[in-house]
C-alpha cells in the first residue's frame, strides 16, 4: 500500500515538475506580447496608452497567464492518469495555440481598433475567406512576431523539460496558479475603468475579450413571455417622440401613416404624371474622417464637398452599423437588425414594406449595380426581398482591381461601376438605382493611373498638422483610393447632366460606416456619416444640424414622393425611423441602437445622450460628446436597450413586422 502512494506521489511530482516546464515559456511569451501590442498601439496614436497603463497591463497579463496556467493543471493531472505523453502533448499543442491565436487577435486589432470577438461566428465560411484575403497581407514584421513566439515557447519548453526542477517549486507553483485560476476575473480590465471606448480595447487583453465575448454570446437567450413584450412594446412606443400613432401591441413597430413630411418644402414639383428617379449611392467608407468641411483631418474628396454646397446636407448623420452588412435594411427599409443584422437572419425574411418594393407598385423598374460579390451577407438574397429586380455586379468586358499578394480581389473599382452602369439605364421610364462603392474599401487597390498617388502626396505634403500627415503618408494608398472615388463620382455627375431624365432625378449620397485609414475621434465616431440629396428638382441648398440616422431615409421619401409627386404609397408602416430632422441648429431628438459588427448591441442613443457599455454621454454638434456621471439616466438607458433587444428579436421572430391582412390590403406578396 505504501509503496503505491509512494508511486502515486511520485508520478504526480514527475506531472508537475513537467507542467512548470511547459507553463513558464507560456507565461513569458503570453506577457511579452503585451509589448508588442503596446508597440502596435503607441505607433497608431501615443496618446491611447501611458507607460503608466502598460505597465498595469503587463502585471494584469501575468496575472492572466498564471491564472489561465492554473485552469490548464487540472485538466492535465486529470489526463495524465491515462496517458503522460498525451497530457504533455496536449498541454504543449494547447498553449501553442492560444499564443497564436493572441497574436492574431492583436493583428487583427492593429488593423480594425476594435478586438476580435463572436463576429466570427456570424459570418459564414466563404466571407471570412472573402474578409481575410480581402484586406491585404501578413507584413514581415507580423511574420517575426509569430517566428519569434514559436522558438521562445517551444525551446523553452524543451529546455525546461530536461533541467531537473525542484519538487518543493514545482508544488509551491502548482498552489499559486491554482489559486490565481480560480480568481482569474480579478485581473480582467473593465470599461468602467476608461473614460473612451478606444482606451478600453487598447489595454484590454484581446484574448481574453474574445473569450469573454465568445462565453456571453453562446448564453445568450432571446426568449421572452408575452406578458413581458408586452410591457416592453409599451416602453419602446413611449420612448418615441416622433408623434407616431402606433397600432396594436402585437405589431410593436407598426403605425398609421400620417404622410407628413419634412423634405416637400425643398423640392419643386413636376408636370402631373411625371415622377423623379432616384438614384442612392452607398459609398464604402465615407466619413468626415475623410471627407467634408468637418473632417478633424483634412477632405480628401472635393467634389462631394462641393456638390454637398449645393444639396440637403446633414452634418450629424448617423449609420446604424458598424459595417456594411446593416445599411441596406436601414437604408431600403427601416428594418430592426435583429440577432446578427436582418440580412442574415436564419429564418425566411418576415414581410415588410421597402422603397424598391413602393417605387414598382408605381411602375419604376429597380436595378442594383455592386462591383464585389453579392452573396456577401446574404446582400443578394435581401435585395431580392427588398424589390430590387435586376442586379448588375459582374462586368466582363472590363477589369476587376488588380489581385493582391493572395491573389484575392474585391471585384470591379468605382471607375468600372459608374461607366458599366450607363448601358442598363433606359430613359424612357422611371427609375430607381442603387450603387455600392467598392474602390474605398482596403487593402485600397485600383487600377486608376498613378497620378492619383502623386497626387495625393502632394496633398499630403501640405497638411499642417505633423500627427495628421505622419499618419496621412502612412495610409496614402487609402488616400489616393478616396481621390479615384470622388473622381469617378464627378465623372460620373457629368454624364448623368447628358441625360434626358437628369433634371427629374433625385441623388442621394450616403457612407456605409467610417473606414479604417484614421483613428476614432470618439465613440460614436464608427458610426458618422454624411447625407447628402441631391437634385436640379431643388429649390435651394440647405445644411442641417439635426441628428438623422439611416432609419430616416426610408420614411421621408415615402412621404416626399407621395405629396410633391403623387405616388401611391402606403397608409400603414414599420419603419423604426422617422421624418429627417430639417432643424438647421443642432438639434438630438432621434432614438438609435446601432449594431456593432460584433452583431452587439450595447449602444444607444436616446436624444443627446448617447450610451455605450458602461460609460454615458452628452452629445454635441458634428457629434462630439462629453462624459458625464449620471447613474440614474445611465442605468434608465441600459435598461431601454435590453428591452428593445428582446422586442425586436420577437418581431422578426414572430413575423410581426405587419399583419397578414394588412399585407393583402396593400396588394404585397
Amino acid at each position: 500500500m505504501l509503496s503505491f502512494i509512494s508511486g502515486r506521489l511520485s508520478n504526480t511530482m514527475r506531472n508537475l515538475k513537467a507542467y512548470l516546464a511547459l507553463s513558464i515559456p507560456f507565461i513569458i511569451v503570453f506577457v511579452l506580447l503585451r509589448v508588442y501590442d503596446f508597440v502596435n498601439v503607441y505607433n497608431y496614436s501615443n496618446s491611447l496608452m501611458s507607460i503608466g497603463d502598460f505597465i498595469k497591463a503587463l502585471s494584469l497579463d501575468f496575472m492572466l497567464a498564471m491564472g489561465i496556467s492554473g485552469v490548464g493543471l487540472i485538466l492535465f493531472l486529470l489526463l495524465s492518469f491515462i496517458s503522460f505523453r498525451i497530457a504533455k502533448v496536449l498541454l504543449i499543442a494547447v498553449f501553442f495555440i492560444i499564443l497564436m491565436l493572441y497574436i492574431a487577435f492583436i493583428q487583427y486589432f492593429n488593423v480594425a481598433l476594435v478586438p476580435l470577438d463572436q463576429v466570427v461566428f456570424i459570418y459564414e465560411f466563404n466571407d471570412i475567406i472573402d474578409i481575410a484575403f480581402g484586406s491585404g497581407q501578413l507584413n514581415a514584421i507580423e511574420i517575426i512576431v509569430f517566428i519569434v513566439a514559436t522558438i521562445l515557447y517551444l525551446g523553452g519548453s524543451i529546455y525546461l523539460l530536461n533541467k531537473n526542477i525542484s519538487r518543493y517549486i514545482a508544488a509551491l507553483f502548482s498552489f499559486l496558479i491554482i489559486g490565481i485560476g480560480a480568481s482569474t476575473n480579478v485581473y480582467i480590465v473593465s470599461q468602467k475603468q476608461y473614460n473612451n471606448e478606444l482606451s478600453f480595447f487598447c489595454n484590454t487583453n484581446k484574448f481574453i475579450y474574445f473569450v469573454k465575448a465568445v462565453t456571453k454570446y453562446s448564453q445568450e437567450d432571446s426568449d421572452v413571455g408575452v406578458g413581458e413584450i408586452s410591457k416592453y412594446v409599451e416602453a419602446y412606443r413611449s420612448l418615441d417622440n416622433s408623434g407616431k400613432k402606433y397600432g396594436p401591441q402585437n405589431y410593436p413597430f407598426y403605425y398609421k401613416n400620417d404622410y407628413k413630411s419634412t423634405l416637400d418644402n425643398f423640392f419643386d414639383s413636376l408636370p402631373e404624371g411625371e415622377k423623379p428617379n432616384i438614384v442612392l449611392i452607398m459609398v464604402e467608407s465615407l466619413s468626415p474622417t475623410v471627407s467634408g468641411k468637418y473632417s478633424p483631418n483634412y477632405s480628401f474628396t472635393p467634389f462631394i464637398d462641393s456638390l454637398a454646397e449645393h444639396s440637403l446636407y446633414w452634418r450629424n448623420c448617423i449609420s446604424t452599423s458598424e459595417r456594411t452588412f446593416g445599411v441596406m435594411p436601414a437604408l431600403l427599409a427601416s428594418l430592426p437588425p435583429g440577432k446578427k443584422g436582418f440580412m442574415d437572419l436564419d429564418r425566411p425574411y418576415p414581410n415588410f414594406f421597402s422603397l424598391p418594393k413602393m417605387l414598382k407598385k408605381n411602375g419604376y423598374s429597380t436595378q442594383m449595380f455592386y462591383g464585389g460579390w453579392p452573396g456577401f451577407t446574404h446582400m443578394d438574397k435581401f435585395i431580392i426581398a427588398a424589390g430590387i429586380d435586376s442586379l448588375y455586379w459582374d462586368f466582363p468586358d472590363y477589369e476587376k482591381m488588380p489581385r493582391s499578394a493572395t491573389g484575392h480581389t474585391w471585384g470591379y473599382g468605382d471607375n468600372v461601376l459608374f461607366k458599366a452602369s450607363e448601358s442598363f439605364i433606359e430613359s424612357d421610364t422611371s427609375y430607381f438605382s442603387l450603387y455600392l462603392t467598392l474602390s474605398t474599401h482596403s487593402p485600397f487597390d485600383s487600377s486608376e493611373p498613378e497620378l492619383y498617388r502623386a497626387y495625393a502626396d502632394s496633398v499630403i505634403e501640405t497638411l499642417k498638422d505633423e500627427a495628421v500627415q505622419k499618419r496621412a503618408r502612412e495610409v496614402n494608398y487609402g488616400i489616393k483610393a478616396y481621390y479615384v472615388l470622388d473622381n469617378e463620382l464627378r465623372m460620373f455627375m457629368k454624364k448623368y447632366k447628358e441625360r434626358s431624365e437628369y433634371e427629374k432625378t433625385i441623388f442621394i449620397i450616403t457612407g456605409d460606416h467610417k473606414g479604417v485609414l484614421f483613428g476614432y475621434k470618439n465613440s460614436i465616431d464608427k458610426y458618422a456619416v454624411p447625407l447628402i440629396i441631391y437634385s436640379p428638382l431643388l429649390k435651394t441648398a440647405q445644411e442641417f444640424g439635426g441628428v438623422v440616422t439611416h432609419n430616416d431615409l426610408f420614411p421621408s421619401l415615402n412621404n416626399l414622393l407621395h405629396n410633391k409627386y403623387g405616388l401611391e404609397v402606403s397608409s400603414f408602416d414599420h419603419s423604426i425611423g422617422q421624418q429627417l430632422d430639417t432643424s438647421v441648429a443642432f438639434h438630438a431628438d432621434n432614438i438609435l441602437f446601432p449594431m456593432r459588427n460584433s452583431r452587439d448591441m450595447n449602444e444607444y442613443i436616446n436624444g443627446k445622450y448617447y450610451l455605450n457599455r458602461e460609460l454615458l454621454f452628452v452629445l454635441h454638434d458634428t457629434l462630439g460628446m462629453e462624459l458625464i456621471d449620471n447613474d440614474i439616466i445611465k442605468n434608465r438607458m441600459q435598461k431601454e436597450l435590453e428591452e428593445y433587444k428582446k422586442v425586436q428579436n420577437n418581431v422578426l421572430n414572430t413575423n410581426t413586422l405587419l399583419s397578414q391582412l394588412d399585407i393583402y390590403l396593400e396588394g404585397e406578396k
